[in-house]
This record gives C-alpha cells, sequence and structure tokens, in this order.
C-alpha cells in the first residue's frame, strides 16, 4: 500500500524529531507479496538553549536563559525550563510533558510558573501583573489526525495600577480589587494532516481553544480561539501557505473580563510591520487597550534560499498580513490593518528564528509601525 506507507513517512515527520525522513522498498527474494520496509532518518536538533546579555536606559542590564528539548534523554518527553528578565516579563517557567502516559497514546503536561509583566515600556496601557500558574492537561487521540485536550489549573493575579492608567483598569480594580484568583478549565481539538511539523508543503492544520473560569474563583470569564492553516505545493520547491485565525471572549454572571486576558494584534507573529500589539482600541493617551475580538490572516509564498534549495532549515516567505481587534467582529473587520513584505524563517542550532521587513499598507495617524522585526 504506497498510501500507507507515505502517511507512516508524514507520522515520521510529524514528530518533529527528523529533518528528513526517506523509506525504500527491497524485494524478499522468493516472496511476490512482501517487501522490507527500510527507514533512513537524519535526526534534528530538538533542544535549543539560549541566553542573552543586554542594556536598555529602562531596565540596565536585561538576561534572558531558556531550555527546551523535545527529546528529553532520548524519552520522547518535552522538558521546558525559561528564566527571563527584561524590560516588558520576568518569566519562570517549567513543564513537562510525557506524550504516551497510555499506550493508547493519552499526553499529559504539566506546567508550574510565575510571570512579572509591565508594560509601561511598549505602546500598550500601563499596569503591571504578577501572576502565578499551576495548569494541568491531557490529550487524547480520537483518530489518526484528531487530537482532543482538556486541563484545569489555578491562577493568581496581582495588579498595580499607576496615575496615568486608563479609566478603564481603575474601573476594574475598584470593583475587582488588587488580586484576583481563579480556577481555568480548559478544553481543545486538533487536527493536523501536514506532510510535515518541520517543513510542511502541504496538508491543513486546526485547532480549537476554549477556557472557562468557573464560579469557584473570584472572577467569570470565558474565552475561545479557532486558526487554521492551510499549505499547498505550487512547483517542486514551493508553497503557498495561508493562515486565518478569529479569538472570542467574553465575561458573565456580572463580573467583568480581565482587561488582561484582552486579545492584542501587531508584531512579528500577528500583523507585521505594525509594533507589539499596537493594533486596537486606544485609551486617552493613545495607547493599545487590546479588546474582545480579534481576526488575523495570512498569505504567504514560500520558497528555499537561493542556492541553498536542499537545506531545509531556511525559508523565504513573500507574504501579506491582515488583523483586527476590536470589542465586536463589525468594528474588527472596519478597522483591519494590512501589510505585506518579505519574511525569512531559520530554524537556527539556537532555535528558530523569524525575521521580517514589512511596508504597511493602511496605517493611520495613530498607528504605531516599525518595517524590520525579529522573533
Amino acid at each position: 500500500s504506497a498510501s500507507a506507507i507515505n502517511r507512516s513517512k508524514q507520522r515520521l515527520d510529524l514528530l518533529g524529531f527528523f529533518s528528513e525522513v526517506k523509506i525504500d522498498t527491497r524485494p524478499i527474494e522468493g516472496r511476490d507479496d512482501q517487501v522490507d520496509l527500510e527507514v533512513s532518518v537524519v535526526e534534528r536538533q530538538t533542544g535549543s538553549f539560549s541566553v542573552g546579555i543586554g542594556y536598555s536606559n529602562l531596565d540596565g542590564i536585561l538576561l534572558q536563559a531558556s531550555l527546551n528539548q523535545q527529546n528529553f534523554l532520548g524519552s520522547g518527553n518535552a522538558l521546558g525550563l525559561n528564566v527571563s528578565s527584561g524590560r516588558v516579563n520576568e518569566t519562570y517557567a517549567v513543564s513537562f510533558t510525557d506524550p504516551y502516559i497510555t499506550d493508547g497514546g493519552v499526553s499529559r503536561t504539566t506546567t508550574i510558573s510565575k510571570k512579572d509583566t509591565d508594560l509601561s515600556s511598549l505602546v500598550v496601557s500601563s499596569f503591571q501583573s504578577s501572576t502565578y500558574t499551576a495548569k494541568l492537561s491531557f490529550g487524547v487521540p480520537v483518530t489518526e489526525y484528531d487530537r482532543v485536550f482538556y486541563g484545569a489549573g489555578m491562577e493568581q493575579t496581582e495588579l498595580t495600577i499607576f496615575d496615568n492608567s486608563p479609566r478603564v483598569y481603575k474601573g476594574f480594580v475598584e470593583k475587582n480589587g488588587t488580586k484576583n484568583t481563579v480556577y481555568p478549565l480548559t478544553v481543545g481539538w486538533s487536527r493536523d494532516n501536514r506532510d510535515s511539523s518541520f517543513y510542511p508543503t502541504k496538508g491543513v492544520s486546526q485547532k480549537f481553544n476554549a477556557e472557562l473560569s468557573t464560579p469557584a474563583g473570584d472572577l467569570t470569564y470565558y474565552s475561545g480561539q479557532y486558526s487554521l492553516e492551510w499549505f499547498k505545493p505550487v512547483t517542486k520547491n514551493t508553497t503557498l501557505h495561508f493562515e486565518g485565525s478569529i479569538g472570542y471572549a467574553e465575561d458573565y454572571d456580572n463580573k467583568d473580563l480581565p482587561f488582561y486576558k484582552n486579545y492584542y494584534a501587531g508584531g512579528g507573529r500577528t500583523v507585521r510591520g505594525y509594533q507589539t500589539s499596537s493594533i486596537g482600541p486606544q485609551n486617552e493617551f493613545g495607547e493599545a487597550i487590546g479588546g474582545k475580538r480579534r481576526l488575523l490572516g495570512t498569505g504567504e509564498w514560500l520558497f528555499p534560499f537561493p542556492g541553498l534549495e536542499k537545506d531545509r532549515s531556511m525559508r523565504l516567505a513573500l507574504f501579506f498580513d491582515a488583523g483586527g481587534v476590536e470589542n465586536s467582529y463589525d468594528d474588527a473587520l472596519s478597522e483591519m490593518r494590512y501589510s505585506t513584505g518579505v519574511g525569512f524563517l531559520w530554524y537556527s542550532p539556537l532555535g528558530p528564528m523569524r525575521f521580517s521587513f514589512a511596508k504597511t499598507l493602511n496605517d493611520e495617524a495613530t498607528d504605531r509601525t516599525e518595517k524590520f522585526q525579529f522573533t
């Protein structure tokens, strides 16, 4: 069965452990109904370790270190450690995933983290927060391509509001206090029939995630997000890539949606050419405050780096991005921002890096733009 052999190759590719997989058939002497399958793989770097040091006149010395290993000690388990201290976020996080706690392929992920956020140096409304999180989640395969996720956790957030913080932030603190604890339940679904997770050229990936903050906590809200990626080969070495997502968040039981749960857009992973999180509603100081609805779309033409057609660690893209954030979908559509440009993706020894040079197409006087971006 050629189709079954091809699917076996795709499943090996989707593990993310290999940069190249080849399956050859070898006839068995004296048998006309059987063949041997010879599988050869090229292992790729499944771990990334990064350290950084810098200087800012706002924060002084900046430090960051992270270790992510998708094949910890050759076990297939994933371990992530992250410590960072920068102008916006100070994060301490540990996560561990066992992809096979049962023979049927049920996975379990445990995450513990602490995150301090100070947005005063961005174009986002000023506030500070400290959030402690503990989560336990499971993934259950239901078909060859589909997987369902569910989990529960605890999240405690302490807020600091300033004199120049917007009125909506001050009103939230007056009503709900500076410290809140929530107990969210999460559910999700994914379907992935791409030919590779490392260098996809065809197939579709879909994801849906929802979160419900239960009445056992101080705040009650819910949110959901659906995203889709589609890859279609055009020539032997080029691929069309389309991606879109829609996000929805709202409160219930007469309690406010926490403003720090709002959606944002702009930056290297959403709408390139606009400053990070700058698209959408603004406060009285011209700073972004995010919104309850978000629409994102991207179209790319992917092709190899010239002269390195066989190197699957580098890829160029001509792209078109679109995105809008508001408190209703009608407003998000009417206030969409667009950009186009050239992108470069490099799976470097230190981990994936993205570079882009973008031109905004319909920016207004209040928008914050930047042509070159790196993530």
